[in-house]
């Protein structure tokens, strides 16, 4: 009996070893089961994503792909206009060096136009005094020639 009683003390004890172990094994057992359904969450999650990604990816690369273009064209369009800014400021420079030009030979030709009139108020002058001097010796008495 005290065999028994022992025997029974053991097994007991062996039982509570393996309740303790039993709970460990079932905290373990949840663990597992929460951790499994965690990842079966952000599995779910991940896929959606992948489903997102390959339904919006398409649309993205065309926009990506529209707005290259568009930074091309306008980058070609830019060139353009530079060259044609940098035409344009030579036709400008052009046109003001030939309206200085133009400046200066107006400024040459009053010059002259005012010496002009200077020498046409001579000129009237000395017709105006060749014509008096005339005058006058028309109504001077006339020499006879020697010849006569």
């Amino acid at each position: 009996e005290s065999k028994a009683a022992g025997q029974i003390e053991t097994l007991s004890s062996k039982l509570v070893c393996r309740d303790m172990q039993i709970q460990a094994l079932e905290s373990k057992l949840h663990q597992a089961r929460s951790c499994l359904l965690d990842v079966q969450e952000r599995y779910k999650a991940a896929k959606a994503i992948q489903r997102e990604r390959q339904t919006t990816e398409p649309a993205l690369k065309q926009q990506l792909d529209r707005v290259q273009r568009l930074l091309f064209t306008a980058d070609v369009r830019t060139h353009q206009l530079e060259a044609k800014l940098d035409e344009e400021k030579e036709t400008s420079e052009h046109a003001r060096r030939e309206i200085e030009n133009l400046a200066d030979y107006v400024q040459v030709l009053e010059t002259q136009n005012d010496q002009l009139l200077e020498i046409n108020r001579d000129l009237a002058s000395g017709i105006s005094q060749a014509t008096a001097d005339e005058e006058n010796l028309a109504c001077l008495p006339r020499i006879p020639d020697r010849a006569e």
